[in-house]
């Protein structure tokens, strides 16, 4: 699962990057756009993990690290690096909320652990529109 999760992390920088299509000052601040947010991400997943559950879990670092992929990617090379670590955190913590405490008090509970709606659609919601 991590080596999976690396290579999609190395591709979307790749992705981000590749989006201006030229070699200007862009492609390098989305890529660092890109690795910041989703490192900030997946720090902020795992540690309300730590937080709330008292360990850590492989699987929700990496739905960490998917959600400030997906939050990144409309601005990877629009915004400074301070607005990426803002919106790593964002990312890190609203779609946790969603998936460990809406998910619980819904009435629709769904047995999928890796909920792609609770946590892109959340995304989508804040920072895509």
């Amino acid at each position: 699962m991590l080596c999976g999760a690396g290579m999609l992390w190395m591709g979307w920088s790749g992705f981000n990057g590749g989006a201006p299509y030229a070699a200007n000052i862009v492609a390098p601040i989305a890529v660092l756009n890109t690795n910041i947010c989703a490192a900030t991400s997946l720090l902020v997943w795992t540690s309300l993990d730590v937080v709330f559950f008292g360990k850590p879990s492989v699987i929700e670092a990496v739905q960490g690290m998917m959600t400030g992929l997906v939050c990144i990617t409309p601005g990877a090379g629009l915004v400074q690096s301070w607005a990426a670590i803002l919106m790593g955190m964002l990312s890190g913590s609203i779609p946790w909320v969603s998936m460990m405490v809406l998910h619980k008090k819904s009435a629709l509970l769904q047995k999928v652990r890796l909920s792609a709606f609770r946590t892109q659609h959340f995304l989508v919601l804040f920072f895509g529109i």
